[in-house]
């Protein structure tokens, strides 16, 4: 694994992690949009 893909995958992962901070303050529903969307 290169730099880029350890870049990529820590991106991937503070975007979840930020979609999870987004659930926590919204309803589930649009939590479960946003999951499905990706």
């Amino acid at each position: 694994m290169n730099l880029f893909e350890q870049k990529k995958q820590r991106l991937k992962k503070w975007k979840e992690r930020k979609i999870n901070l987004l659930c926590i303050f919204s309803q589930m529903q649009k939590c479960e949009i946003q999951y499905d969307q990706q």
